[in-house]
């Protein structure tokens, strides 16, 4: 399930990515019919061709530089909600503190706990034959048995 989030989450931030990269153009484009149409109001008001050229450049950065910023607020709040998602998920089928018992589990090689016959007829084998050791720690496995003793 947390690979399904994050998946969904990156495809949400590629096409808002696309999404954005698509407005960058269109206020690049609006910049630049702006700028070719300029001349139209210096004919009216002489002298103040520069003034207006100055003017859109001023709106088409501060256009990218808001869209970018939005950008990058949109994207970060779409992989922390993936995050939270992830964090609520993953602690599904998780015990809860109340029914943690807090003693560790023993391994299944451990005292009174049953090993598989065939493994420990292809260990009874490989002990016979002298590979592996016969004790672990300070238990010892008794050949022909399936189960280790302390």
């Amino acid at each position: 399930m947390n690979k399904l989030i994050s998946f969904g989450a990156w495809a949400a931030v590629l096409l808002w990515s696309l999404l954005c990269w698509a407005a960058f153009g269109l206020i690049d484009v609006a910049s630049g019919l702006a700028n070719g149409t300029s001349s139209i109001v210096t004919n009216v008001v002489p002298g103040t061709e520069s003034l207006a050229r100055g003017l859109i450049d001023l709106a088409d950065d501060v256009g990218e530089l808001l869209l970018f910023l939005t950008w990058i607020g949109v994207s970060v709040l779409i992989l922390g909600g993936a995050w939270v998602a992830k964090k609520v998920v993953g602690g599904l089928g998780q015990p809860r503190l109340d029914q943690w018992t807090g003693a560790p589990q023993p391994p299944p090689y451990a005292a009174g706990h049953k090993t598989n016959a065939p493994v420990a007829s292809v260990l009874d084998r490989l002990a016979q034959k002298g590979f592996g050791p016969k004790t672990v720690g300070t238990l010892k496995r008794q050949p022909g048995q399936d189960h280790w003793k302390a």
